[in-house]
């Protein structure tokens, strides 16, 4: 395993190591502004003048050997030490000292200390490197910002992040959003975040207050676009968050894992073309806030595909089952709707962006102190954030969700330190611990959380509907009392009583909202599907009032209204 040590790279074999290049001090990124690697800097020499590598000089060993050495690289006379820096390099690059690369204006030039040390040209982009403490920040200026913003900082707080107060999933949301530069800084793994929502109860107005910290509120991003459109859509926003709504419309679940993979990695894998060359893709350095109707995890199995648990500690799926869907405090409005459009959406509308330049100039003025915070109080927030949650996180995937969560957590505490929003200092552990609890209750139910939601679904049909729309099997030859029959009533001969559903309402009722194999699942999970032989979906039933005929039915125990 090779490592960087003083000036050398050495490489790690048994007890012995091997200098395999010298006079290579340091290894840092340089992002371009729509997310790609535009190169490799190396400190080079004891003068520590950083040079540039270019990706093409990296993909192409022959071309690699050259550049390095006329940099001033030693390096050792083997056929395999190419190969191994070629894979060293990008590792040390994205692991270590990262340098971010900044639209104008967000990042100052401190006062009489560091300065530009070089400048780099890539293109018709010049890139400056500053040194602040120990951390190198790659200043741009010559880009201007594509960054959209309006209003006034202080509205968006009093307006916008004063609404999340008491709200503990719009500032769970805004927290996950923070901790996509956060993470930058502390080496914390992304984590994103994805909520289940009706379309009625705010999911969307959560999805726009993340969405407002940095550009305007609206529109969203929503899964309509290609596999290879959304990998290209969150890698534009590095170390910022990538808002995506509506993830039915997303044409394959395959997409959308892939997508969340590349998130919580990191990056995309390096990768062989073929021709004895690399070609690097795109690093993918952003949170996703995801919002549908139906889990992700639940959008897979629909399509036979296992999300598995490597998608549940990369993205933490919260239910918006509050009082008022993702609300629990109106703080005075009279009604949901009222509270999410009336005040949040239209603040929104005239206020936003001006947050994100706040808080990204804060965190890099303040490198040393975020990273002392993060020593000094990330592992006392995970101990809270589990106790809150019931102390559940015994097994390794609970332990990485807590992990996980902490690190929105974390983000939120360091933008209330920063005066950036009106929040007391435990507010952001107290939402975050909130919305885990949520979590954890859907884990330890055996469902998932859109799996609920199908079963209340039913249960409110079942409800309000039974007397109008089910009438007993025994007058199967009558027609409805009113409206639309949905099936019938009935007591098997073992005194079971059920719901004998129309394939066709059932199916256009609820398999086209949550999806068959997701319904079936929450239905088997709960006991409340009746199933038919071999375990089949429907059950043949003989109908009464026939000369012997039979018909399919989806059969759900009665027992779902009382359960």
């Amino acid at each position: 395993m090779p490592y960087l040590e003083d000036d050398k790279i050495l490489l790690r074999r048994g007890d012995d190591s091997t200098a395999i290049a010298k006079n290579v001090s340091a290894v840092s990124m340089l992002i371009t502004e729509d997310g790609a690697i535009a190169g490799i800097a190396l400190e080079i020499g004891t003068f520590a003048r950083w040079q540039l590598l270019e990706i093409a000089d990296l993909s192409q060993p022959r071309r690699l050997w050259a550049r390095l050495t006329s940099m001033g690289v030693k390096l050792r006379d083997r056929s395999d030490t190419i190969p191994i820096l070629q894979k060293f390099l990008l590792r040390e690059a994205r692991r270590h000292r990262r340098l971010l690369v900044s639209r104008e204006g967000y990042h100052r030039m401190p006062d009489g200390n560091g300065g530009v040390a070089e400048f780099f040209q890539i293109g018709q982009q010049t890139f400056g490197t500053i040194q602040t403490g120990v951390e190198s920040v790659v200043l741009s200026p010559s880009i201007t910002s594509t960054y959209e913003a309006a209003g006034s900082l202080s509205a968006w707080q009093g307006l916008i992040a004063a609404g999340c107060v008491g709200n503990a999933i719009p500032t769970a949301a805004l927290c996950a959003g923070m901790s996509a530069a956060v993470n930058a800084l502390t080496g914390d793994a992304n984590v994103s975040t994805a909520f289940v929502a009706d379309t009625t109860v705010g999911k969307s107005t959560t999805l726009s207050i993340v969405q407002s910290m940095c550009q305007r509120a609206r529109p969203l991003q929503t899964w309509g676009a290609t596999g290879k459109g959304l990998l290209a859509f969150a890698a534009g926003h590095p170390h910022r968050p990538s808002v995506i709504d509506e993830l039915g419309l997303a044409d394959s679940p395959k997409d959308a894992l892939r997508l969340i993979y590349a998130v919580g990695d990191h990056a995309n894998r390096m990768r062989d073309r073929g021709d004895g060359h690399l070609r690097l893709d795109s690093p993918i350095e952003t949170v996703l806030a995801i919002g549908g109707e139906l889990a992700l995890s639940d959008f897979a199995l629909d399509a036979a595909i296992r999300a598995g648990s490597g998608y549940a500690v990369r993205t933490l799926t919260i239910p918006c089952d509050e009082r008022y869907g993702c609300f629990s405090n109106l703080q005075g409005a009279g009604s949901p709707e009222e509270f999410a459009e009336d005040r949040l959406e239209a603040a929104m509308a005239s206020h936003y962006g001006k947050f994100w330049p706040a808080f990204i100039s804060k965190l890099f003025e303040d490198v040393d102190r975020v990273r002392r915070w993060h020593h000094e109080h990330f592992g006392k927030i995970r101990e809270q954030l589990d106790s809150k949650a019931g102390g559940r996180h015994k097994a390794a995937v609970q332990k990485r969700i807590v992990k996980g969560a902490a690190t929105w957590a974390f983000a939120g505490r360091v933008a209330v330190k920063f005066g950036l929003v009106p929040w007391d200092t435990s507010w952001p552990v107290d939402a975050v611990g909130q919305c885990l609890a949520k979590l954890f209750d859907s884990m330890d139910a055996g469902a998932s959380p859109a799996g609920a939601r199908i079963v209340a679904a039913i249960r409110r049909t079942l409800e309000t509907e039974r007397h109008r729309r089910f009438v007993p099997l025994l007058r199967y030859d009558a027609p409805a009392q009113s409206g639309a029959l949905a099936g019938y009533s009935h007591r098997f001969r073992d005194g079971t009583r059920a719901f004998l559903f129309l394939r066709t309402v059932f199916e256009q009722e609820y398999f086209s909202k949550f999806g068959k194999q997701a319904a079936l699942a929450a239905l088997r999970n709960a006991g409340f599907l009746l199933p038919g032989e071999h375990d089949a979906p429907t059950k043949e039933v003989r109908l009464p009032n026939t000369a012997g005929e039979k018909a399919r039915f989806y059969v759900i125990r009665e027992s779902i209204l009382f359960d």
